[in-house]
């Protein structure tokens, strides 16, 4: 008896495969990892897409200089990785109502590694080693020239003093923006 499976465009009859118990077994094994693999893809996708309504990843970097200049204001770059709980802390408990205040003193932006994200025509991981960016997360705030205001602010929120720590780092870029 032949039975087929169909996944997506592909159709799979077990008559051309041996009738044997272990190549179903097989087969079957095989169709439930790529089912479960798409649907981890098509997670990471809507997480991902989720991320870029709080906090925009740079997708251009001139663009993003331009308009750091015309609005008077630094360029914060948030570094993160896929995946990384202490980015998601990071951008959620601190960056993410920052990025959503049309007043806010700076524009955030983020680079996020491993998602497959270029920065113009630079991947995300050429940026971060043109950068120097060794760590995630870490954020950065700069000129409209891509100078670095700031030292770099590494880490999460692990003794509850980086809503301090990055409060300081924005007050001293706008006032050395100006």
């Amino acid at each position: 008896m032949a039975t087929s499976y169909r996944l997506g465009l592909l159709t799979l009859n077990t008559r051309v495969l041996s009738r044997s118990v272990v190549t179903r077994a097989a087969l079957m094994a095989w169709v439930l990892a790529m089912t479960i693999f798409s649907i981890s893809v098509s997670a990471q996708d809507r997480y991902q897409d989720s991320l870029d309504k709080e906090v925009k990843f740079v997708r251009d970097l001139q663009a993003d200089l331009a308009l750091s200049k015309s609005q008077r204001k630094p360029l914060l770059i948030f570094y993160t990785q896929v995946n990384c709980p202490f980015c998601h802390n990071v951008r959620s408990q601190h960056l993410k109502h920052i990025a959503l205040d049309a007043k806010a003193p700076v524009i955030v932006r983020e680079v996020m590694s491993g998602a497959g994200h270029s920065v113009g025509k630079e991947t995300a991981d050429a940026f971060y080693k043109r950068m120097g960016i060794k760590f995630f997360p870490t954020v950065v705030l700069y000129d409209s020239q891509l100078k670095a205001l700031s030292e770099p602010l590494l880490g999460s929120d692990t003794s509850g003093f980086y809503a301090s720590y990055l409060g300081s780092a924005i007050d001293s870029s706008v006032a050395a923006f100006k």
